[in-house]
C-alpha cells in the first residue's frame, strides 16, 4: 500500500456515513446517506452498507454495478469510485449485524428483505485539511494572502489521487 492509499483509508474510516451515489435506469444519477457497516474482521477491504433487497438502489446495481461513495466532513473529504455488490451471505450479515437495524429488518439478521452492498474500491480521491495537513494548508493560505498570489486548489489541501491496486478484500 501506498501512503496516499492508507491516507484515504484512514479518512473514510473516520465517517459513520458516507453518501453512495448509483446510475438511475434513466441514466440519471441518484446519491442517498447510508451508514456504513464496519468489518472489524478486516481492516480493509470492502465498504459495506446495509440494505432492504427490494429498494431502488438494489435494481439500479443489478443493471450497473459501477459506485461513487463520498464522504463530507468539516476538514476532511473523500470518493470512492468502485464496484457494488449485492450479498446475502447469512454468516457475513450476522458477524456484521447492529441491533440499530433492527427498526428496518424487525426479524433480525435472518430478515428476508436484509442484504448487504458490499464496494470494492477501484479508486478514490482525498482532501484533508485536518491535523497536521490543515496547519500546513493555513500556512500555505496565509502566504498567498500575504504575497497577493492566487492559491491553487491542490494547494489549499492535502491532496491526492489514489488508483487501487488489485482486490481489496
Amino acid at each position: 500500500m501506498t501512503a496516499e492509499e492508507d491516507h484515504l483509508e484512514e479518512i473514510v474510516a473516520g465517517f459513520a456515513t458516507g453518501m453512495l451515489v448509483t446510475r438511475t435506469s434513466d441514466g440519471g444519477m441518484h446519491a442517498r446517506p447510508l451508514a456504513v457497516v464496519r468489518d472489524s474482521k478486516h481492516k480493509r477491504g470492502s465498504i459495506y452498507f446495509a440494505t432492504s433487497i427490494g429498494s431502488p438502489k438494489v435494481g439500479e446495481i443489478e443493471a450497473d454495478p459501477n459506485v461513487v461513495v463520498t464522504f463530507q466532513g468539516k476538514a476532511r473529504w473523500a470518493v470512492i469510485h468502485g464496484a457494488a455488490l449485492i450479498v446475502r451471505d447469512p454468516e457475513l450479515i450476522d458477524r456484521l449485524w447492529s441491533e440499530e437495524w433492527r427498526v428496518f429488518f424487525p426479524d433480525g439478521p435472518k430478515d428476508k428483505s436484509l442484504c448487504l452492498l458490499a464496494i470494492t474500491p477501484k479508486s478514490g480521491e482525498y482532501w484533508d485539511d485536518g491535523g497536521p495537513a490543515g496547519a500546513e494548508a493555513a500556512a500555505r493560505s496565509a502566504a498567498a494572502l500575504a504575497t497577493g498570489r492566487r492559491l491553487e486548489t491542490d494547494e489549499a489541501h492535502d491532496h491526492a489521487k489514489v488508483r487501487q491496486r488489485g482486490s481489496r478484500r
